[in-house]
């Protein structure tokens, strides 16, 4: 892509059920209609005037590994839906790999987490690995024998660090060419580079 954008896609919300589950592949613009919460009741998100909560957050899933350093093998990515008219919201975790189109689990608001794993020209069947802290949960699901970190971040720190290609805390003219006005004239010390905090200030990428 040319412009890296933080806006969220919209979202095509699909129907399950929490007792039965259809399994179909994850994607970025499918999020899960349906929820358990306590008592099995489940609560619906293709039904209503719900919501993306666009303070959503997102972090770097790094695994502990002895006498090196952690290794960053996924992110978590947390959704908050709200009701327009009103009422509490509904939470949900998506854990992905590296590349955050490939959704590998997610954990519900009660804190359950599911790995997705793949049938034969069936989709994917998920797993329950059972409720349990937030890093464990993502370990679950990741089948990581090693202590998990969650590291917070942001999206525009991610888009930032996708173009600083040579991890050097700058983007010069070789890394953003291409890419328009809009990220070159951040570089307000003119400097000829643009740091985060010049990143930060640009309205829309």
């Amino acid at each position: 892509m040319r412009y890296v954008t933080l806006v969220l896609a919209g979202l095509a919300l699909v129907t399950t059920s929490c007792r039965s589950r259809s399994p179909r592949p994850m994607r970025p613009e499918r999020a899960l209609s349906v929820g358990c919460v306590s008592g099995d009741i489940p609560v619906r998100l293709d039904r209503g005037d719900w919501m993306v909560d666009r303070r959503s957050k997102v972090w770097k899933v790094l695994e502990n590994r002895p006498s090196l350093p952690p290794r960053h093998i996924g992110f978590l990515q947390q959704t908050k839906y709200k009701q327009q008219r009103g009422g509490g919201t509904y939470v949900l975790y998506d854990v992905t790999t590296l590349n955050r189109r490939e959704k590998i689990g997610r954990i519900d608001q009660m804190g359950r987490a599911f790995r997705f794993v793949p049938r034969r020209n069936l989709g994917f069947a998920e797993v329950d690995e059972g409720s349990a802290s937030l890093p464990d949960s993502v370990g679950a699901i990741f089948q990581s024998k090693q202590g998990i970190n969650l590291v917070p971040t942001t999206e525009r720190r991610l888009a930032f660090e996708l173009l600083d290609k040579d991890g050097d805390g700058l983007l010069r003219d070789q890394e953003i060419a291409g890419m328009g006005d809009r990220i070159p004239a951040a570089d307000t010390n003119g400097d000829d580079a643009v740091d985060f905090d010049e990143f930060s200030t640009i309205d829309q990428l």
